[in-house]
């Protein structure tokens, strides 16, 4: 298989990586302690949210898109990647709403979290 050929979904088969994956899997090898790849988002939601139903949402996000079950991994020194057919998601709930500015309390918690390593 060459390099940039697309991954099937839920195969669990090894694929090389793309060009672009391949770049980005060299620049982890050199700092793989760096963060300038994490991407953080912050939503804001104008009435309650239930956590339970939205973790139940993204669980299903994660089912119905490859790249969210996507693994990379080192096989003989040859980066590879491979859709996983299924995968659980555990997501922190962070409640910030008794904080004196909520606001703020999650734009910091959102910039420590992006500087941990991936």
């Amino acid at each position: 298989m060459q390099a940039g050929t697309a991954v099937s979904p839920g195969t669990n088969t090894k694929y090389n990586l793309t060009d672009l994956q391949h770049l980005y899997w060299i620049g982890h090898q050199l700092r793989p302690f760096a963060t300038h790849f994490n991407n953080a988002f912050s939503f804001t939601f104008r009435s309650s949210l239930c956590p339970d139903w939205f973790a139940q949402a993204f669980g299903t996000a994660v089912c119905e898109f490859d790249a969210l079950r996507t693994i990379f991994f080192e096989e003989q020194g040859v980066p590879q990647q491979c859709v996983l057919p299924s995968a659980s998601v555990e997501l922190a709930i962070v409640d910030l709403t008794d904080e004196p500015d909520p606001v703020a309390a999650a734009e910091q918690w959102q910039a420590v979290r992006v500087q941990r390593p991936f």
